[in-house]
């Protein structure tokens, strides 16, 4: 008996540490002002992204002899942050910080999960509250990340209020009110 318990409870502590944590949802207007981004866009396309960490020192620890993996993928695993960015086809902008003004953006986020990634369905319409992708810590100059590389990518996550348009009709309306 005793052994069955602590197996339910070892594996209830590996799902709790794998799984998203927020602190709650804010508000909308909370929501609204602290972002950089706020629309109503149609997800158009998907593609699986990696963001490179040091990759020389990922050669220098990587073991020719090591079969079991070749470098790139030991330094896939190892090195690099692996996120989706969605294509999007604005449908009505409430917000957006940049000069930077298009009707097609990328919102790029996490693969869900533990690591709090919003699970975009292609063809669906969102609500998407986003921040600049330069704000992001991995976007650090030591990654070779530069402003104009970044401008019309926003992140997002599940710890915002992005959610399907159709379960959002009340954060609409309370936007259009902050907006007046």
């Amino acid at each position: 008996m005793r052994k069955h318990l602590f197996t339910i409870l070892l594996l209830m502590i590996t799902y709790w540490s794998l799984a998203c944590s927020c602190d709650g949802r804010s508000k909308v207007s909370v929501a609204y002002n602290s972002a950089d981004l706020v629309v109503l866009a149609t997800v158009v396309d998907s593609q699986i992204i990696h963001i490179w960490s040091d990759t020389l020192f990922a050669r220098s620890l990587y073991n020719d002899s090591q079969k079991s993996m070749t470098y790139r993928e030991f330094k896939e695993r190892h090195f690099s942050i692996r996120m989706i960015d969605y294509s999007v086809e604005v449908d009505t902008l409430f917000k957006q910080d940049t000069i930077h003004q298009a009707s097609k953006l990328i919102i790029r986020t996490g693969l869900g999960g533990g690591d709090c990634g919003v699970e975009f369905e292609i063809g669906e319409s969102y609500l998407i509250y986003a921040y600049s992708e330069s704000s992001v810590v991995y976007t650090e100059e030591k990654l070779g990340r530069s402003e104009e590389e970044l401008q019309g990518i926003y992140n997002t996550n599940d710890c915002t209020r992005t959610h399907l348009r159709r379960f959002r009709k009340e954060d609409i309306d309370e936007i259009l009110k902050i907006k007046k």
